[in-house]
Order: structure tokens, then C-alpha cells, then sequence
């Protein structure tokens, strides 16, 4: 296959995985892309960072090329800004529509949450991935985080976009159904190729198809995160007819209860622009205090920071424009008690982070609000409702199907790779100890 080469400056082939050689020759290596029947090559600088200055403005991204595919390197937000296009159309044709992989997504968390401070440094490293017709059908939305952000001691960890605690639940590459398996191919022969450029890479979302692909490379598998996707059917009484007794048992309490305190509840659905703001705002409120809830699930306050909030109104403006987002408002009069964010993705709608009043906790509030999004998606002719990732009782209780995504660690076969990982994990144990210790001593005090 003709493809992306790292050669030395002497002209030898240096495979994928080959031990570098020395810092100055390093600094000398070429990247060479080659695309159809020309060649441009790209110097690599000291500090492993290609310049967008540096990449011909003629092919605007950067490209490797085979017989059958294609892969371009977008490493600007200008270069990000032409592929979007392609990209929205792309979203809604993956096997599990999610939204963290979408290109307003990506754009939005890299606008407001990516790092470019002198401990920590975001560098994007997105790969797109066409056939032989040109047609766009996989993108791995990626970067490389450097710690320090320069200097010839940092680490740097390749990752998809997305990697905050609790905002983007999972994060990874976005392939056209069907071609899951060529695009995690192409991807991995890519990130290979450029091994020179990181350390070691944290890949998140694999899906299954792509599992057995990512498999020879792997030096450790991490885990998995799973989401629940409910199928639907065409009514909500044919629907009912699939949950168990006792759900059925709790749909009936959040109906009766309220009635027969003479509170009258409906569920109100917000899509226009204009008026997800407010909406937004509502549901801050209610997400603060479901999370100051000790009795019930722990969920943490996932908006308390200001970038937090300011990235979640920019992205469901965003997808409003495009009849993305949904936000399921209860109401009791005018007053919004308990609220639930959705995006249509497709045929499909992912139900994302939610909250509610705790007054109405004896109303099973997000019961009904739950109960009235999945009805609402079946009149609107939808397919599957997503409850999201984490497994607790309030998903798993509506019978759902479980979807995994692997996460693993792929490390270059460098002694300076394996060093720099091998920091970075201690780093992140010893930080996660401590926290540990602190919590501990914190719930020792006396009240």
C-alpha cells in the first residue's frame, strides 16, 4: 500500500514501529504524503509540532494515501471549519448515533474546553477518512495533549477530543455504518506511521467492529463504557407491553401521585433556538440541586465550572439550528420541575444529563419527564431512545440493550515512550490516592 512514510534524512524506510533514531537525526526525519501521483513532504522540527504554516495551502489538509482510501490530517481549526460539512452529514449514519463525535460537538469542546496553558497543551490531530469516490466515511476527532506544553521533557499523549470528566461520555471514532472495520484500519495504520509526534495513545470508543483491528497493537486494555439503547415500538401501549410489572407499577405512581395531590403536570418540549437559552438556564438550577441529594444516586454537579456552561449553551444552540436539540421540560403550571436534555440523532435520540426539583422527588418527577421523552420520540416515528452511559437502575429497569465501547492504551516501542507513560501513570495513581485519603479524612470529621 502507498501510504504515509516516515523516512530518515538519509532516505531509508524506517518501519511503523522502529526505534527512533537519535534526537538531531529525529529532528531531520521527513514525512512524506503522497497523494495520487504527487508529493509533499512536511519537515518535522525539534519539538515534534508540524506548523500549519508549514502544510501546502493547496491540499489544505494534510493526506495518505492508498489504492482504495484516503486519510487527511487536520491539524487548524480553518482546516476543521471545511470538513464540517461533510462531517454533519456523516453524523447521523454511524451504527450508534451519539453525539459526542459530531462536529459541533468537537468544535464547541475545542473551543471552550481544550488546553493551551504552559502545563498543558491541546494540539489537534484529526483524521478524516474517504473511499475511492472521495466520499467522507470515518473521522477520529483527535489531539495531542503535551505536559509540560514545550521543552524537551514532556509527555504527549494522543486522545480523542472530549476528555473531560463527565461532559463527553464517550469519545472516539465515528465510522459510516458498515465501514467500521476499514476506517479503524486506516486510522491505525495512520497513528502508526506517526509515531514520532507521540508517546502514547488513550484509545477511548472502540466499538466492536474495530476491536479485533486495534487488538496486535494494544499493550493494555482499560476497560469499557457501555450505553443503554432502548428499541421502540410503533405505539407507546405496544411499547408498555415490553416493560416489566414493576415498571409498569412506577409509570402508573408518577401518574397518580400528583393527580391525587391536585397537581397537574405536563411535559413540554423546547427545540427553538431562541429558546434553549432559557431552558438552559432552568436546568442548571435543577441539575445543582439533584446533585445535592444524598438520599437517592450521587450525581455530581457536571456544570458548577463557568467553561462547563458556557461550552453546553454553545453546543445546543448549535444543534437547535440543526433539529438536534431536545430539551423535556415538566412543568407544573410555568414552572419547569425536572428536565431532561436529548439530541436527535437519525432515526435516534440520546437522552444526555438531566435534573430536578427535589419537592417533586414524591412525584417520581424524572419518571415521568423519562417516561414522556421515550413517548414523545415514538410519535415522532423514532427508532431506538439511548439512556446514556453508567448503569443504575433507573436505565436498566426499562429493559434496554446494552452497547460496550473498549477503551485501550496503545504505547510507541520507544524507550523514551515508555518512560513518559510510565511517569504519567504513576502521576495520575498518586493523584488518585490522595484525593482517596482526603475524602477519608473529610468524612471522618464531625458533623
Amino acid at each position: 500500500m502507498a501510504g504515509t512514510r516516515i523516512r530518515c534524512a538519509e532516505g531509508e524506510r524506517c518501519s511503523a514501529w522502529d526505534e527512533p533514531v537519535s534526537r538531531a537525526r529525529q529532528a531531520q526525519a521527513v514525512l512524506t504524503h503522497i497523494t495520487g501521483n504527487r508529493t509533499v513532504s512536511t519537515a518535522i522540527p525539534p519539538d515534534g509540532h508540524i506548523a500549519p504554516s508549514t502544510i501546502d495551502k493547496r491540499l489544505m489538509c494534510l493526506r495518505q494515501a492508498s489504492e482504495h482510501m484516503a486519510v487527511e490530517l487536520v491539524t487548524n481549526i480553518e482546516q476543521f471549519g471545511l470538513l464540517q460539512p461533510e462531517w454533519r452529514e456523516l453524523d447521523a449514519s454511524v451504527a450508534v448515533p451519539l453525539p459526542f463525535g459530531t462536529s459541533d460537538w468537537v468544535h464547541c469542546w475545542w473551543r471552550h474546553l481544550s488546553s493551551n496553558r504552559a502545563a498543558v497543551r491541546d494540539r489537534m490531530f484529526t483524521l478524516a477518512v474517504r473511499d475511492a469516490s472521495h466520499r467522507l466515511i470515518g473521522v477520529a476527532p483527535m489531539m495531542i495533549t503535551e505536559r509540560p506544553g514545550a521543552g524537551p521533557l514532556r509527555m504527549r499523549c494522543l486522545q480523542f477530543i472530549g476528555t473531560d470528566p463527565n461532559i463527553t461520555e464517550i469519545c472516539g471514532v465515528g465510522a459510516r455504518s458498515g465501514y467500521e472495520e476499514v476506517v479503524y484500519r486506516e486510522i491505525l495504520t495512520y497513528v502508526r506511521r506517526s509515531h514520532l509526534l507521540w508517546d502514547w495513545m488513550q484509545w477511548t470508543g472502540i466499538h466492536r467492529a474495530g476491536a479485533a483491528v486495534v487488538q496486535p497493537d494494544v499493550a493494555a486494555w482499560k476497560g469499557e463504557t457501555c450505553c443503554w439503547v432502548l428499541p421502540l415500538a410503533p405505539s407507546w401501549d405496544e411499547f408498555k407491553t415490553r416493560l416489566s410489572r414493576n415498571m409498569k407499577e412506577a409509570l402508573r405512581k408518577s401518574i397518580n401521585a400528583p393527580k391525587r395531590d391536585g397537581v397537574e403536570l405536563r411535559l413540554e418540549v423546547v427545540t427553538r433556538q431562541d429558546d434553549v437559552g432559557p431552558a438552559l438556564d432552568r436546568f442548571f438550577v435543577l441539575h445543582a440541586s439533584r446533585a445535592k441529594l444524598n438520599e437517592t444516586i450521587r450525581h455530581p454537579d457536571v456544570f458548577r465550572l463557568p467553561a462547563a456552561r458556557d461550552f453546553l449553551r454553545d453546543v445546543c444552540k448549535r444543534f437547535a439550528r440543526r433539529g438536534i436539540a431536545h430539551l423535556f421540560n415538566l412543568k407544573h403550571g410555568a414552572t419547569t420541575v425536572a428536565t431532561r436534555i436529548g439530541f436527535r440523532l437519525g432515526s435516534s435520540m440520546y437522552l444526555y444529563f438531566s435534573g430536578y426539583d427535589p419537592e417533586y422527588g414524591r412525584y417520581s418527577a424524572m419518571t415521568r419527564c423519562l417516561a414522556g421523552a421515550i413517548c414523545w420520540s415514538i410519535d415522532a416515528g423514532l427508532k431506538t431512545v439511548n439512556l446514556s452511559t453508567g448503569t443504575d437502575i433507573s436505565k436498566t429497569r426499562w429493559r434496554p440493550q446494552q452497547h460496550a465501547f473498549l477503551e485501550a492504551t496503545l504505547i510507541t516501542p520507544t524507550f523514551r515512550a515508555r518512560a513518559a507513560h510510565a511517569v504519567y501513570t504513576c502521576s495520575e495513581q498518586l493523584a488518585a490516592t490522595s484525593a482517596r485519603i482526603l475524602l477519608m479524612q473529610f468524612a471522618r470529621r464531625p458533623a
